[in-house]
């Protein structure tokens, strides 16, 4: 069994372990702040390319009306949709004959003809409405494969309506206040946009002197491994008894917990004759 100066100074050295791991965590989580801090500036970068290369796609692409009807004749089926549609990859083989000046001649009757598998196409066009997807592996395997010839790129099928976002965190102002707009899907499925305004506040703490003066005392032991910013502090599990100089003092409007029974008793003789009755000293 240990004793009290063994239990204690176990117990200092478990103490210093757990220190030098939250001296670890933190530095750990420095890191990871300074990587987010890269992240989030690449992804700043990414939007701003972005929208210039949006900007140069619109000028290079002029569709025509979301809902002019474009109607394509594959393999002798004829398969009518809307511009919207059609362009869903903006760089597909389809979305350029939606444009103001298609690379193809329409026929006579105005509709563009491929010579390839109606049956195929069937299945592209569905996904392009409905988002739907057949559900055999042959079926896959064949619309990957014409999806290709349509040059149909491998994220052709993504909606960039179910994209949120992204994260919009403004400068502070004068007074310190930034704002931080959010967007989430809630339960019912629906967009919402969250906007925080966050503000940093710095408290000061006051420490006596006495305290700083100890912070810069050498350390010793387990603790010298730990860094300069460490603050380890001992407790003492030694049984400490108090006592209080003013226990038996009554205090104005505290009652006695137990009242004399000779309180009303002064000067007065207690003695009681067993002959007469008689209180006090008195001949018989």
């Amino acid at each position: 069994m240990l004793s009290r100066e063994g239990m204690r100074r176990e117990l200092e050295r478990e103490w210093a372990v757990i220190e030098r791991a939250e001296k670890k965590l933190v530095d750990e989580k420095k890191e990871v702040v300074a990587e987010w801090v890269d992240v989030e500036g690449a992804q700043r970068e990414y939007d701003t390319k972005r929208d210039e290369f949006e900007k140069d796609v619109s000028k290079q692409f002029r569709f025509l009306p979301e809902d002019t009807m474009i109607v394509f004749n594959v393999g002798g089926q004829m398969f009518r949709s809307t511009v919207k549609v059609w362009a869903r990859d903006r760089f597909s083989i389809l979305a350029q004959l939606c444009t103001k000046s298609p690379k193809l001649r329409p026929d006579k009757d105005g509709s563009f003809f491929f010579d390839r598998d109606f049956w195929v196409f069937r299945l592209i066009l569905a996904f392009l409405q409905e988002n739907h997807l057949p559900d055999t592996v042959e079926e896959l395997r064949e619309l990957y494969c014409e999806a290709t010839f349509y040059r149909l790129g491998m994220r052709w099928g993504d909606e960039e309506d179910d994209l949120l976002p992204q994260r919009v965190e403004s400068e502070p102002d004068s007074n310190g206040v930034r704002q931080i707009v959010e967007w989430k899907v809630n339960e019912a499925g629906d967009k919402v946009k969250i906007t925080k305004k966050v503000k940093k506040v710095t408290e000061v703490e006051r420490i006596s002197k006495r305290a700083l003066e100890r912070k810069k005392w050498a350390k010793f032991g387990d603790a010298l491994d730990d860094g300069d910013g460490s603050n380890v502090t001992y407790m003492s599990y030694e049984e400490v008894t108090l006592e209080d100089p003013n226990a038996d003092q009554i205090l104005p409007g505290e009652k006695k917990e137990e009242e004399n029974i000779f309180a009303g008793v002064k000067n007065s003789s207690i003695v009681v004759c067993r002959h007469c009755g008689m209180v006090g000293d008195h001949w018989t």
